[in-house]
């Protein structure tokens, strides 16, 4: 995830995030060995990078429909910054009251079509690709590889909104 918004560019090597020669964060949120984590330890990590100046916190999880999501993307707002959240992979419709205060991105395909895997509906805010992404692979530090999910299509969100800002750091979240 962190390839797709923030993979140094123009260095001749392998890929480029969006936000290419911006600055990022990495935030350990489990240590469970299937990747699963609480959706308390990923509003806390929203929240820790909020509370340490970073401008836009990205979450690659499930969860989204959760009101704690709501609450942390209200707290992050208020310190500043931006809640990047994924909207997920189970082709399912999210209805709701959309909140303001977290974008919520759905997947599109290369031919900018809304992803059959990817959730919808009036609470997702947005759709960035997220079908067949080339980025970064956790196997070495030199590997690459074609990846699909709501999990690609929000760091890519997130890159943007931080490149944004990055032109511009007086606008407001």
């Amino acid at each position: 995830c962190t390839g797709t918004s923030a993979a140094n560019g123009d260095n001749g090597v392998g890929v480029s995030g969006v936000g290419w020669n911006l600055g990022h964060r990495m935030m350990r949120v489990t240590d469970n060995t299937n990747g699963g984590a609480s959706i308390f330890s990923l509003t806390d990590a929203a929240r820790t990078a909020a509370d340490v100046g970073d401008k836009v916190a990205s979450v690659s999880y499930s969860g989204v429909t959760s009101s704690t999501v709501n609450t942390t993307g209200t707290y992050v707002r208020s310190r500043g910054a931006l809640l990047v959240w994924a909207a997920g992979n189970d082709s399912n419709t999210l209805n709701g009251n959309r909140d303001d205060d977290v974008i919520i991105v759905a997947a599109t395909t290369s031919s900018d079509s809304l992803a059959g895997f990817s959730n919808r509906g009036s609470l997702v805010d947005l759709s960035a690709p997220g079908a067949g992404i080339r980025t970064t692979s956790r196997n070495s530090n030199s590997s690459y590889s074609n990846v699909s999910g709501t999990s690609f299509a929000c760091p890519m969100t997130a890159g943007l909104c931080a490149l944004i800002w990055s032109r511009n750091p007086a606008l407001s979240p």
